[in-house]
Parts: structure tokens; C-alpha cells; sequence
């Protein structure tokens, strides 16, 4: 695929460089970046102690630059100077398509993307979030102002056709996703559900921040605790609460739930694991909910929407090539968890779907990457 693409400079411009799925997904994207022919350049707007995208300074084809703010003045003394300083390198780098992620960054800079615009540039917003997870006041307001300007739309997520209401510029591209088997088993586990089974090895990603809703994970951890169910809990992520969380565990003698912080690469543990749980709000499929199912496992999520039945099983989720377990409350979790683990009838099948995920796995990365690049290229 080298050379496919035209020689033109992309600038991805980002809110930050922490440790998250948008910044694992351009991570990836900028990495793997030596299937195209083209310069591409990183703006980080507020850099953070973790620095994830600074070993990309390696490859000659990136350039990474990083806006301080001047001492402790806030953003809005310093945004002329941001704006003037992105003007400068658009100009310096002949840049023709601007990549632009997450909300923030989308908003604030919308002054200077529609004068980008006025100069026949291409701008393309990669979406992370959903209406389900933001307010649809948020939503409207950030789809609307990207409207102004946007040539066109990634959603990485499954679940974000509902932006079609606002744009017709938009691609549903979701991310590392693996070609649907022909493996169509719902029953196998409806079945499973009515029969009771005990001890498992529990696994959780997600930053340790109130916006991942941690304390969600503390009631499964003591309901889990009250139904004596045997289990192992792995959580990896890090975040302001972290230290606050294993005070906590600590307090409470639950020697078997571990919060390991950041990892770099936890694909072990991922296949070490038998059910992935997550906390998130709707039916929004995370990154490393998509990352568990590559890996052959069985996701359960909680879901309060009240439109969610006490289990539900999210078949209708195209391109998902694996199990979706939508629980209304954390009682149901842990209801799913007792129920479905160390079932043999369903240890086969997803060793049979496993060994589908492990064939299609190449391909379907270089699809996720040559496809991204397509469209910022259209």
C-alpha cells in the first residue's frame, strides 16, 4: 500500500496526550503510519505527564509539537497565541487536511477552521463520543459547530448513526473491528443464563476518573463480595482516583481486586481473563470493549438506560464479531457473571470464535488504517 495515497501533509490536532482510547487510537493510526507517503505533523494542545505519543519521534515522517500555556495564564489570555501558532504551521507545512479529535479541541478552534475552510482545506473531526453518553444539548452543539466547517465525519464508535439527524458528511468507521463470524449463538447463552456456576477472573479498562464511573465498579465489587462469588479483578487504568481506589481496597481487606494502574500493553491479561466488564452509560461500545471481543471475550456492560431490560443481548451491533451482555443495574452483572462463567458449552464456542478473530486479525487492522487514511484523503 506504499505510495497509494496522495503526498499531502495531514495535521492531527488532539486535546491532550493522556492515557486514553482517542490518544490510543491516533497512537495506533500515527504508528502504523509508514503505509502512506505523506508528512504528517501532531498538535497537542494541553501535554500532560505522560507524554504517549513522544516515542513517535522516531519515524521521520512525524513531527510533534506541544502548546505550553504561559505559566498559569488560562486558555483565554493564551488563544490568540494558540490560534496564530496552528496558523503558522498550517503555513509552514503546506498543510492540506487537518484531523481534528475530541470535543474540546473541535469547539475551541472552530474560529480558525472556518477560515482554513475559506482556503479550500480539508478538515475531517474524528468523533469519540455519542449522544448517548453526553447530554443531546452537548451533542447538537458540538456536531453543529463542527458543521461550519468539517468536510467530513470518523465516528470509531458503533453506536453513532445517530448523527446522521445532524450530517451527511459522516463515515462509521469503528475501530480494529473484526469480520463477523458465522457463529450466530444467542441461544447458547439465553440457555446458559438459567444455570448457576461460580469462581472467575474479571477484567476492567478505563481510566480511574469520575467520568468512567468508578464508583459503579465499588457496588459490583461489594455485591459480588455479598453473593460470595469467587473472583479474581483485574482493573488497569490510571487517573486522579487511583491512589483513592486502592486506599479503599486496601481498607477493606479485598485482596483480590487489583488496580494495577497504567499497563502499555495488557494483551496478556486480556487473554487471561474470562469476562470483560464495563461501566459505561448506554449502549456506547468503548475502545477497550472492542479490544476485549479481538481478544474472544465475552463483554458485560452495565446500561441504566430505562429502555434496557434487566439482561439484555446486543445482537444487532454491526461488525461485532463477539457478545455484548447489556445489564440494567449491578446486580444484573454480577447475576450474568455468576450464570455464565465456567460453562463449557460456552468455553468451546468462544475458543472456536477466538480462533476466527486470530485469522482475520491482520487484515482487519490494515482495513481499520488504509480506510482512515482513504477518507482524510478523499
Amino acid at each position: 500500500m506504499k505510495g497509494f495515497y496522495m503526498h499531502e501533509k495531514i495535521l492531527h490536532i488532539i486535546d491532550n496526550d493522556s492515557r486514553g482510547g482517542a490518544q490510543k487510537i491516533l497512537y495506533d493510526l500515527l504508528k502504523e503510519s509508514d503505509i502512506i507517503n505523506t508528512k504528517q505533523i501532531l498538535f497537542v494542545i494541553n501535554s500532560s505527564e505522560f507524554k504517549v505519543f513522544d516515542e513517535l519521534t522516531i519515524n521521520k515522517n512525524i513531527q510533534i509539537y506541544k502548546w505550553s500555556k504561559f505559566g498559569n495564564l488560562s486558555i483565554i489570555l493564551t488563544y490568540p497565541f494558540l490560534l496564530t501558532y496552528l496558523f503558522f504551521l498550517s503555513i509552514k507545512y503546506n498543510v492540506k487536511t487537518f484531523n481534528v479529535h475530541l470535543p474540546n479541541t473541535t469547539i475551541i478552534l472552530t474560529p480558525l477552521f472556518i477560515m482554513f475552510k475559506l482556503f479550500k482545506k480539508k478538515i475531517v473531526v474524528t468523533i469519540y463520543s455519542s449522544k448517548i453518553q453526553v447530554s443531546s444539548f452537548f451533542y447538537f452543539f458540538y456536531i453543529k459547530f463542527s458543521s461550519l466547517y468539517a468536510t467530513s465525519f470518523i465516528s470509531v464508535l458503533h453506536d453513532n448513526r445517530e448523527i446522521s439527524q445532524y450530517t451527511n458528511k459522516f463515515h462509521i468507521l469503528p475501530f480494529w473491528t473484526n469480520k463477523p463470524s458465522n457463529y450466530n449463538q444467542y441461544d447458547l447463552i439465553t440457555n446458559i443464563l438459567k444455570n448457576n456456576s461460580t469462581d472467575c477472573k474479571l477484567l476492567s479498562v478505563a481510566r480511574t476518573s469520575k467520568d468512567k464511573l468508578i464508583d459503579e465498579y465499588f457496588d459490583i465489587f461489594k455485591i459480588l463480595k455479598k453473593e460470595q462469588v469467587k473472583f479474581e479483578y483485574v482493573f488497569v487504568g490510571y487517573g486522579e482516583l487511583l491512589d483513592e481506589c486502592r486506599l479503599t481496597i486496601s481498607k477493606n481487606n479485598w485482596n483480590n481486586i487489583h488496580f494495577v494502574g497504567y499497563l502499555k500493553d495488557c494483551e496478556s491479561i486480556y487473554l487471561n481473563t474470562d469476562f470483560f466488564i464495563t461501566t459505561n452509560l448506554g449502549k456506547h461500545i468503548s475502545v477497550t470493549a472492542t479490544n476485549a471481543l479481538r481478544f474472544g471475550k465475552l463483554v458485560i456492560s452495565l446500561n441504566k438506560s430505562t429502555q434496557n431490560k434487566s439482561i439484555e443481548f446486543l445482537n444487532n451491533i454491526p461488525g461485532v464479531n463477539g457478545f455484548i451482555i447489556s445489564c440494567k443495574n449491578n446486580l444484573s452483572v454480577v447475576k450474568a457473571i455468576s450464570k455464565l462463567n465456567k460453562n463449557s458449552r460456552l468455553k468451546n464456542y468462544i475458543e472456536k470464535r477466538l480462533k476466527i478473530i486470530n485469522e482475520t486479525e491482520d487484515a482487519n487492522k490494515s482495513y481499520f488504517i488504509n480506510r482512515y487514511y482513504e477518507i482524510l484523503n478523499q
